[in-house]
């Protein structure tokens, strides 16, 4: 087996490339993650408190939790996925953030029930494609409750004919950066049942989706987004207007509190921006505050590293005689910490 199987509870490598005690679970190839319905495993599958990247992850496991992990990908070859979910399972406290056609695919390939709970997650979508699919040929119960789903295109049907009641609360769609998009879809699950009820939406497109009560149509006033920090101000419009009063999102009051001790110590985050954008003949990219400890990788519209560099301060880039049209990204990464931008090549 290449994949990973945990055993309930002990939050170890049951098989892994990366070996039996492995923290972060990386695939070069193919699966990285394989947890399946597997006789030798007593108890459902766990992974809990892993850094997962690259890769395609499949969990095919009843009753499987994924909790308080950190799923990164920068690249997914066109029409792959970074995560499938073929089974019953809970997935919470997760943060998921990445390129690619799909980040989440959540699909019942069996004509039984499937329940998929989805709850208190942070899902940051770089790419232009599907963050969540949703489909079966069964019956299929979706659970979405107090996650912060940015730059995200959520509830695409993977199938148009399928029967799935989904309910969607006390959650943040948001758009942020340039050029950012945000779109929530219902209107072409004509089978479906969508409850949705104390959500926020800022700057995002709805299709066909029913308000629900509760909802709110305002910048849901995130700490730091720039910085990865998605907890919410104190004069935010989220605090205190989710269901039976609760704060809707993934994250509650961060920033605008006036004690220290309230708040955790922040972790040094990378910076990355890039100018001009688009670019025609050449691109500066700015880096901080951690000069020279970071890497930075870019990659073209294909997917390939055309180049990868240490910088300080700034770096300037010039497209190839080679160089495509089309969007690029570069990603900077170092002490633990990673960003993703995305950029325009016009040749």
């Amino acid at each position: 087996m290449d994949g990973c199987v945990l055993k309930q509870g002990q939050g170890r490598a049951y098989s892994s490339e990366q070996g039996r005690d492995a923290t972060e679970i990386r695939s070069v190839d193919d699966w990285a993650i394989y947890l399946l319905d597997d006789p030798e495993i007593d108890a459902a599958s766990a992974i809990i408190g892993f850094t997962i990247s690259w890769g395609h992850h499949y969990v095919d496991n009843p009753g499987a939790l994924l909790a308080h992990n950190r799923f990164v990908t920068t690249f997914a070859a066109p029409g792959t996925c970074f995560l499938r979910i073929f089974a019953s399972c809970d997935v919470t406290h997760n943060i998921v953030e990445g390129v690619g056609d799909m980040l989440l695919d959540m699909f019942n390939l069996g004509s039984g029930d499937m329940r998929v709970a989805f709850e208190e997650n942070l899902v940051i979508h770089w790419g232009l494609g599907y963050t969540v699919q949703l489909g079966g040929h069964g019956t299929q119960y979706f659970t979405f409750r107090d996650n912060t789903f940015v730059n995200s295109w959520v509830f695409y049907p993977g199938n148009s004919e399928h029967h799935s009641t989904v309910e969607v609360t006390n959650n943040i769609f948001s758009c942020y950066g340039a050029g950012c998009y945000s779109r929530v879809s219902c209107h072409n699950s004509p089978n479906s049942v969508f409850d949705f009820a104390y959500n926020c939406f800022w700057e995002t497109s709805i299709s066909g989706c029913p308000e629900g009560e509760g909802t709110i149509y305002a910048d849901p006033l995130f700490c730091d987004p720039s910085s990865g920090d998605y907890r919410l101000d104190a004069d935010s419009p989220c605090v205190g207007a989710g269901e039976q009063g609760s704060t809707i999102g993934a994250f509650d009051i961060g920033c605008g509190v006036t004690s220290v001790t309230e708040i955790p110590v922040p972790t040094p985050r990378l910076r990355l921006s890039v100018r001009p954008n688009p670019v025609l003949h050449g691109a500066e990219f700015v880096v901080g505050p951690m000069d020279g400890k970071g890497t930075l990788d870019i990659y073209d519209p294909l997917g390939r590293l055309v180049e990868s560099v240490r910088p300080r301060g700034t770096f300037t880039w010039e497209p190839g005689n080679e160089a495509v049209s089309g969007i690029y990204f570069a990603r900077l990464q170092g002490e633990g910490v990673a960003q993703v931008v995305k950029f325009v090549v016009l040749r």
